[in-house]
C-alpha cells in the first residue's frame, strides 16, 4: 500500500510538471508565432509566372523579351491538327471545332482558313483598299500613274494566275486590291483543301487559335487546352464512325508551360510521398516512438512555415518554383533533431530543462555551440542570395534562411521541455563501433583524399571555359517529342521565323504604327536583295492614322480624277465611261472614316494586328508593335537571319531608345537573360563561401580547425562538380544551388567532428564519440533518401538537386571524418 501511495504521488509530481512544461512561456510564444505565420501564409498568393525567375531591374531588351513571355502574341498561341482520318472528314472535324470554339470565351480568334473568314478579309480590302494600299502616293492618281497602273492590271487580268478578276477591272482599274491581298496575306499560308487548312500531304488540318488569357496564366491556359479537347469530342461525336480513329494534336508555349507544370507537380508528388515515407520509416527506426517522430517534424514544419510566410511578406507573392526549392533545403532542419535526440541521455534532461540554473558545461554547452555556429554558416551561405537582381534567388535566400533559423530555434527552445520525463533514444552500440572504426579507416586515407580533391579542382580548372552549361534546353521538362510535334506543327501552318523580331516601342499604337511604317520602308530593300524572303509588320494590315489621312489627300476630286483618266486610257482597251464606279469608290473613300483595330475585327488581319501591336497591361501608355522576319531561302533551303544587316539598315530609326526600335534575337536573348543569372550566382555563392571561411576563422581561431572544417566541404564540393561534369557534360544554374546545400548541410557535420576533436573529454562526458558518430550518419541518411530519390526524376530541376545533393552530403559527411581526429572504440561493444 505505501509503494501505491508513493507512485501515485511520483506520477502527480511527473504529471504536474508535464503540464507546467505545456505552458512554459517558449511553448506560448512558439503556438502563437506558428498560427501568425499560418494566417500569412494563407494570405500569401502562389504562382507559377516563369518572369519571377527573369531579372527584377531588366535592361530595356530583357524587359522585351519578358512581356514577349509573359504578354505576346506566342505565349498565347496554339497550334491545333486533326489526324487520322480521310481528307474530308479531316475538313468537317476542322468546321465544327471551329464553329465551337468561337461560341466560347477562350479564345481571342479562331482560324481554319474557311471561307467566311476569306470573304471579310476580302470585302474590307475592298472597301478600304485607297487607305490600305501603300501605292496611293501622290504620282499614284496622276495621268502618268492611272496610265502604269491600268496596264499592269490588264496585264494581270490577261495573265493565267487568275488572281485578278475580269469582272473587277472597272471597279479598281489600279489594281489596289490585288496588291494588298500580296501584302497581307504570307506567300507561306497552308494548304487549303474543302475549304480549311492542311499541310502539305492533306493529311492533317489545322487550326490556330489565339487565347484571351495571357500565357503566364497557366490555369487559363489548361482551361483553353481542355476547351479544345472538349470540342474535338464533340465534333467527333457530331461526325460518327467516320471519325473513329481521327486524332487530336496540339502545341504552343502555353501547352509546354501547362506540361511542365503538371509533370513537375506529378513527380514532385510521387517522390515526394516516397521520400517523405522512407525517411519517417528511418525516423521511426531509430526512435520507436510515435511522439518523438512528432516532435522530430516539428522544426520542419515549424520551419516551412515560417519561411513561406516571410517570403509572402517580402515579396508580392510566393512562387512555386521558390516553393520546391525551398521545401527541398528546408530538409537541413530535420537533421537538428536528429542530433539532439540520438546524443541526448535522460542524465542531460537537467542542463536542457533547467531554467532556474540556466544551460550548463559538457553536452548543452558543446552541443548548441556547435548548431549555433552551423546554422550561422548557413545564413552566409544563403544571404548573398537575397542580393540577386533575380526574383527567384532572392526568395530562395529568404525562405531557406527564415526556414533554418526557425527549425533550429524550435529545436533549442521547444524540443527540450516537450521531451517525456523517461525519453530515451536506444543507442546502437554496433552501429557506433562500426562507424568509429571507418572513421579510423578513413583518417588514415586522407592523403588520398586530398589527392582526390586536387585532381577534381585541375579538372574543373582546365574546364572552365566549358564548364557551365548556357543550354535553356537543357531545363525543359518537355518531352523531345513534343517539341518536335510543335517543329511539325509550325512547320504545317508556315509560321514565320520567330528567331529574329524587331521590336518597336513606343508611347501609343499610333506612334507604333508609325515607327512600323519607317522600319518597312527600310527592310523593303532587304526583301529586294534576298537578304530576307518576307516580314509581317502591323502596320501592313493598319496603316496609321497619319498615313491614311495622308493617302486620302493623294486622292483627286471625282472631276479632276475623270479628266485625268480620260488622258490616261488613251490607246487602252479600257474606256472611261466603264469606271463610273471606280470613280464613286474614290470619292467615297475620300470621306470615309479612318480604321481603327476594331474595323478589323472578324477577319485575319485582326490577328495580324494582334499579334504584332500590343499594349502593355502594367503600363497603358506603354505599346509594343513586333515585325516578324522571315529568313532568306537560297537553294531551295531556308537560311540564318543576319541580324547585323538589320541593324545596318535601322541606323535612323533611333535603335535602344525608350521609344524606338530594337533588333531581338530571342534564343540570344534569352541565353543573355541565363548567363547573367548564372554569373551572378556564381559571383554570390563565391562571395557567401568567403564569408563562411571569414567567419570560421573568427570563431575558431585556430588554422587548423579551420582547415579540418573548411577543407573537407570545398573538396566534397569539387568532387561532385567533377563528377556532375563528366556525367552530364557542364554544370548548371541547378547544380549550383545543390552545391550551395552541399556546404550548408556539411558544415553542420565537420563542424561537430571539430568539436569532438577540440576537447574529446568535455564533450564525451555525456555522448559518447559512437553516439555522435551514429547521429551524423542518421542525418546524412535521411538527407540522402529524401535528395537522392530526386536524382531519379526526368524533371532537370529535381534530378539535377538531388543527385548534387545526395552525393554531395555523403561526401562531406565521408570527408570531415577523413580530417577529423580518430574516434575513441568502445572495446566492450
Amino acid at each position: 500500500m505505501d509503494l501505491a501511495i508513493k507512485n501515485s504521488k511520483v506520477d502527480h509530481k511527473i504529471a504536474t510538471k508535464d503540464m507546467k512544461n505545456l505552458l512554459h512561456p517558449a511553448i506560448a510564444l512558439w503556438l502563437v508565432f506558428s498560427l501568425i505565420c499560418g494566417f500569412f501564409v494563407s494570405q500569401s498568393k502562389f504562382t507559377a509566372d516563369m518572369s519571377a525567375f527573369l531579372p527584377r531591374d531588366p535592361s530595356p531588351r530583357q524587359q522585351i523579351l519578358i512581356d514577349q513571355i509573359s504578354e505576346g502574341f506566342a505565349s498565347r498561341s496554339l497550334i491545333v491538327g486533326i489526324e487520322g482520318a480521310p481528307e474530308g472528314v479531316l475538313a468537317q472535324l476542322s468546321t465544327l471545332m471551329v464553329q465551337k470554339l468561337r461560341t466560347g470565351s477562350n479564345f481571342s480568334n479562331v482560324s481554319n482558313g474557311q471561307g467566311d473568314a476569306n470573304h471579310k478579309d476580302q470585302a474590307l480590302i475592298f472597301a478600304n483598299r485607297y487607305v490600305l494600299s501603300p501605292r496611293i502616293t501622290p504620282d499614284r492618281m496622276t495621268v502618268k500613274g492611272l496610265r502604269e497602273a491600268v496596264e499592269d492590271t490588264l496585264a494581270e487580268v490577261s495573265s493565267s494566275t487568275g488572281l485578278f478578276s475580269k469582272s473587277l477591272l472597272g471597279r479598281d482599274p489600279t489594281g489596289e486590291s490585288l496588291e494588298i491581298i500580296k501584302r497581307v496575306i504570307p506567300s507561306n499560308q497552308p494548304a487549303n483543301s474543302g475549304g480549311v487548312w492542311m499541310n502539305a500531304s492533306l493529311t492533317r488540318a489545322l487550326i490556330l487559335l489565339q487565347t484571351t488569357a495571357q500565357g503566364s496564366d497557366l490555369d487559363a491556359q489548361q482551361a483553353a487546352q481542355s476547351a479544345v479537347e472538349q470540342g474535338f469530342i464533340q465534333a467527333k461525336a457530331k461526325v460518327g464512325s467516320a471519325a473513329d480513329k481521327a486524332i487530336l494534336k496540339f502545341s504552343g508555349p502555353g501547352v509546354f508551360a501547362v506540361k511542365a507544370r503538371d509533370t513537375i507537380k506529378t513527380e514532385a508528388a510521387r517522390l515526394s510521398t516516397v521520400g517523405i515515407i522512407l525517411v519517417l520509416s528511418l525516423l521511426w527506426l531509430i526512435y520507436r516512438s510515435v511522439v518523438t517522430l512528432f516532435l522530430g517534424v516539428l522544426p520542419v514544419v515549424t520551419g516551412a512555415i515560417a519561411g513561406i510566410a516571410a517570403v509572402g511578406l517580402g515579396f508580392s507573392s510566393v512562387h512555386g518554383m521558390t516553393l520546391g526549392f525551398g521545401i527541398t533545403l528546408i530538409g537541413e532542419a530535420v537533421d537538428y533533431a536528429i542530433y539532439l535526440f540520438v546524443q541526448y541521455t535522460p542524465s542531460s534532461r537537467a542542463q536542457l530543462q533547467d531554467d532556474q540554473q540556466g544551460p550548463k558545461q559538457g553536452f548543452t554547452s558543446s552541443f548548441w555551440t556547435t548548431i549555433r555556429l552551423g546554422v550561422i554558416t548557413s545564413i552566409f551561405g544563403f544571404s548573398t542570395l537575397l542580393f540577386s537582381g533575380f526574383t527567384g534567388l532572392a526568395q530562395l535566400g529568404m525562405f531557406s534562411i527564415v526556414g533554418i533559423v526557425v527549425a533550429a530555434v524550435v529545436t533549442r527552445f521547444v524540443l527540450p521541455i516537450l521531451l517525456p520525463p523517461s525519453f530515451s533514444v536506444r543507442q546502437p552500440k554496433r552501429l557506433g563501433f562500426l562507424l568509429a572504426n571507418c572513421a579510423q579507416c578513413l583518417y588514415r586515407i586522407k592523403g588520398l583524399v586530398l589527392v582526390l580533391a586536387s585532381v577534381a579542382v585541375i579538372f574543373l580548372a582546365l574546364r572552365w571555359d566549358t564548364l557551365w552549361s548556357t543550354e535553356l534546353g537543357g531545363l525543359s521538362p518537355v518531352p523531345e517529342a513534343a517539341q518536335r510535334l510543335d517543329s511539325e506543327l509550325r512547320a504545317d501552318m508556315g509560321a514565320p521565323d520567330a528567331g529574329v523580331l524587331i521590336v518597336l516601342k513606343a508611347a501609343s499604337s499610333e506612334h507604333a504604327l508609325q515607327l512600323s511604317e519607317s522600319v518597312v520602308a527600310k527592310l523593303e530593300p532587304l526583301v529586294a536583295k534576298g537578304d530576307l524572303s518576307g516580314f509581317q509588320a502591323p502596320s501592313n494590315y493598319l496603316p496609321s492614322q497619319r498615313t491614311q489621312i495622308a493617302r486620302k489627300a493623294n486622292l483627286p476630286e471625282n472631276t479632276e480624277l475623270q479628266h485625268r483618266a480620260d488622258l490616261a486610257l488613251v490607246g487602252l482597251p479600257l474606256r472611261p465611261d466603264k469606271l463610273g464606279e471606280f470613280f464613286l469608290d474614290v470619292a467615297a473613300a475620300k470621306n470615309s472614316a479612318l480604321l481603327v483595330p476594331s474595323s478589323l475585327k472578324g477577319t485575319s488581319m485582326s490577328l495580324g494586328v494582334e499579334s504584332l501591336l500590343m499594349q502593355s497591361a502594367k503600363m497603358p501608355s506603354a505599346w509594343t508593335a513586333l515585325i516578324a522576319l522571315q529568313a532568306p531561302i537560297r537553294d531551295g533551303a531556308q537560311t540564318s537571319i543576319n541580324a547585323k544587316n538589320i541593324n545596318a539598315a535601322l541606323t535612323d530609326i533611333g535603335q535602344g531608345k525608350e521609344n524606338g526600335a530594337y533588333v531581338i534575337e530571342l534564343k540570344n536573348e534569352a541565353t543573355n537573360v541565363y548567363n547573367a543569372y548564372l554569373r551572378e550566382a556564381i559571383t554570390l555563392s563565391a562571395a557567401g563561401l568567403l564569408a563562411i571561411l571569414i567567419l570560421l576563422i573568427l570563431v575558431l581561431r585556430s588554422v587548423r580547425r579551420v582547415v579540418r572544417v573548411f577543407v573537407p566541404l570545398l573538396a566534397s564540393v569539387a568532387i561532385v562538380a567533377a563528377s556532375v561534369v563528366v556525367l552530364k557534360g557542364s554544370l548548371s544554374l541547378l547544380h549550383l544551388v545543390g552545391l550551395l546545400l552541399v556546404i550548408a548541410i556539411g558544415s553542420n557535420y565537420a563542424l561537430f567532428f571539430d568539436q569532438r576533436s577540440r576537447s574529446s573529454t568535455s564533450y564525451t562526458s555525456v555522448s559518447s564519440d559512437h553516439d555522435m558518430l551514429c547521429s551524423l550518419f542518421f542525418a546524412n541518411l535521411t538527407t540522402i533518401l529524401g535528395f537522392g530519390l530526386l536524382a531519379f526524376s526526368s524533371v532537370p530541376v529535381m534530378n539535377a538537386i538531388g543527385f548534387t545533393v545526395g552525393m554531395g552530403t555523403f561526401l562531406a559527411l565521408v570527408l570531415s571524418a577523413a580530417f577529423a581526429k580518430p574516434p575513441t572504440i568502445d572495446a566492450t561493444v
